[in-house]
């Protein structure tokens, strides 16, 4: 189940289920209460994941878990599953870090707060042990399935155990194994083991008897759907790294991943397994919009930061976005502008391409450049009808796909609603996609020669141009 186009505006959405065979109700209401009488001695864990940088998210989260810890009588858990830094926001880089180490020291000191390293907490150091010390120091517990190529020793501890509500919890961090996805400095000096191997080797030190176990892991879907079935019955999973919005329970785990760039995060009310009830699992989705208040400080702190670290250039205008859309329909709309300006039959961009999306009102460059994380110029091809239909079938992998069906990142696409195979269609991609290597993921078919489209401008260039109010 995929909660995309349940994420309406100001709502906090509410998914019940008694063990992992329970019925499922989804209700809304207007404002997060946490305070009810029958969720008292239940674990209770705030779920985040990717937030890459997303300062202007940054108040309402530090407020939303204040206010919940306030409400809570155990100390709440905050479990961030990688990705915290963005090396591509000027802000987060030119500073190394000074935004979101406010922020996660204003959480250790509302909440047990645990962080599995991701790939991006080396996009601000050129040592990544600087990242997990400054963690340390901070009483935040750092997991990480990464170890040292010198000595073998980990970059953080492989699992840990915490007693929640007289629960025993052990929570286990398993990392990108993806080498590439990190920055140079850091491929030789570290490795970066395979999370379903690695967990068949540690076994014994990674499980513990009688506990809720909870997997963070930072290898994306496909890694999730390997090691599910290595994890006791009951276990939770925290999914990541592929910036996706979706959800598997099944009679032996519950699995999420809780999007992307700060725009939610989804709570779970743990209820303690007696002789007669199974362990009861709540899931709350809480939505980070201009709904919720802001914390007053974060919001002082992100305005002198940028005051300091962006040039003037940056900080113009670039013109007004006054749509009020979900996440994944903000990418379609984005990829339909890049369709109509390249004039193609079709386009496809890599959906971890884009961070948040674009404030509502008055947007800056610097909004832009964190919206489209990585800017490129497009790439065309012609391909038949029959290839078009395979890149269609795999695109756009919201509510319409299930767990088993996702392929991970995949591409934002948007395309003819009728599809002759035997036409011939012009498409256009960003250049990741276009590398020979990410065309069988992406696309499901290969050997296609791309070319770029110079007198084009590029994918950031194109959303300013769009823009209302854009000169």
């Amino acid at each position: 189940m995929d909660f995309n186009n349940s994420m309406s505006r100001a709502r906090f959405l509410k998914l019940s289920a008694t063990g992992f065979l329970g019925l499922m109700s989804l209700n809304a209401c207007l404002k997060p209460d946490f305070g009810d009488e029958e969720n008292l001695g239940n674990i209770r864990v705030i779920c985040l994941a990717d937030l890459h940088s997303s300062h202007r998210h940054f108040p309402r989260i530090i407020n939303f878990i204040e206010q919940t810890s306030q409400q809570s009588k155990d100390k709440l858990l905050v479990l961030i599953n990688g990705d915290i830094f963005e090396s591509s926001n000027k802000v987060a880089i030119r500073s190394r870090g000074a935004l979101e180490w406010y922020f996660l020291e204003r959480l250790s000191k509302m909440a047990q707060v645990v962080v599995n390293l991701g790939n991006h907490e080396g996009g601000i150091e050129d040592d990544f042990r600087t990242v997990a010390d400054n963690l340390r120091k901070l009483d935040i517990a750092v997991l990480s399935s990464i170890k040292s190529s010198t000595d073998g020793r980990h970059l953080g501890a492989p699992a840990i155990s915490l007693m929640q509500n007289n629960q025993l919890v052990r929570i286990i961090g398993l990392s990108c194994s993806n080498q590439a996805a990190y920055r140079p400095v850091h491929r030789n000096r570290w490795i970066f083991p395979d999370p379903a191997g690695y967990l068949r080797e540690n076994t014994g030190s990674l499980l513990h008897n009688g506990a809720v176990h909870i997997v963070m892991n930072h290898d994306g879907l496909i890694t999730d759907k390997e090691i599910l079935n290595l994890m006791p019955v009951g276990s939770i999973f925290l999914g990541g790294h592929d910036h996706l919005r979706a959800h598997s329970q099944t009679h032996s785990h519950l699995a999420l991943h809780t999007s992307w760039g700060g725009h939610l995060c989804d709570v779970i009310d743990i209820g303690a397994a007696t002789d007669k009830d199974p362990r009861s699992y709540a899931i709350t989705t809480v939505e980070f919009d201009e709904h919720l208040n802001e914390d007053e400080p974060m919001v002082q702190m992100i305005r002198s930061r940028e005051t300091q670290h962006l040039s003037t250039a940056e900080r113009d205008l670039a013109g007004a976005y006054n749509q009020r859309v979900t996440p994944t329909r903000f990418l379609t709309n984005t990829v339909t502008w890049f369709r109509q300006h390249t004039k193609t039959d079709a386009v496809f961009i890599n959906n971890t391409t884009f961070g948040p999306v674009l404030p509502n009102g008055k947007v800056r460059y610097y909004d832009i450049e964190n919206t489209i994380r990585f800017d490129s110029r497009l790439f065309a091809t012609s391909v038949r009808g029959s290839q078009l239909k395979t890149i269609c079938a795999r695109s756009n992998q919201f509510n319409n796909f299930s767990w088993e069906e996702r392929t991970g990142e995949f591409v934002v696409g948007v395309f003819p609603s009728v599809i002759d195979p035997f036409a011939t269609y012009r498409i256009a991609v960003n250049e990741w996609v276009a590398q020979p290597d990410n065309q069988l993921h992406f696309l499901g078919i290969n050997d296609l020669h791309f070319e770029e489209l110079t007198h084009e401008p590029s994918m950031r260039e194109i959303v300013a141009i769009r823009l209302p109010g854009h000169v």
